[in-house]
């Protein structure tokens, strides 16, 4: 993990213990046994003009669904990947945000760290992600609408 971005050495070391060369009792208490790889995804960036479209979760959903079986979790580090700029309190509201559209695929805040975990055991991301499509289904529908009542 020495070569590792720095990030994904701080997953490591929360997840693993080095003493039982296994995972945490935290880690194995909230999984359960289904599968034993941790899938974790590193960045995940929508370019500027597609965002606020519904489609991050969408393509997050369609990821998990591609990449998550056998693997027992999937972590994440939602928060801004560039942060040229931003003050500190832009940066918490862009994190916010990035934690409420991680939530919306299942995930959930790992004890006190800023990661988020989503066991695989918990739900099929695929379920997430056709309830996501049909809300963007709706939304597009509605743009629709509204640009041929404009």
């Amino acid at each position: 993990m020495e070569e590792e971005p720095q990030n994904l050495y701080e997953i490591a070391e929360t997840v693993f213990n080095d003493e039982r060369d296994g995972y945490t009792e935290e880690f194995e208490e909230l999984t359960e046994v289904w599968g034993e790889d941790l899938l974790v995804l590193d960045k995940a960036e929508l370019v500027e003009g597609w965002r606020g479209f519904g489609l991050g979760p969408m393509i997050a959903a369609n990821a998990l669904r591609r990449l998550a079986p056998g693997c027992r979790a999937v972590m994440v580090h939602p928060a801004p990947i560039d942060t040229t700029g931003m003050s500190k309190d832009e940066w918490a509201r862009a994190r916010d945000r990035l934690r409420e559209l991680w939530s919306t695929l299942g995930f959930v805040p790992y004890g006190d760290t800023p990661y988020m975990i989503f066991a695989t055991c918990w739900a099929d991301p695929e379920n997430r992600q056709h309830a996501l499509c049909k809300a963007s289904r709706e939304l597009s529908s509605q743009w629709r609408a509204a640009r041929l009542d404009g």
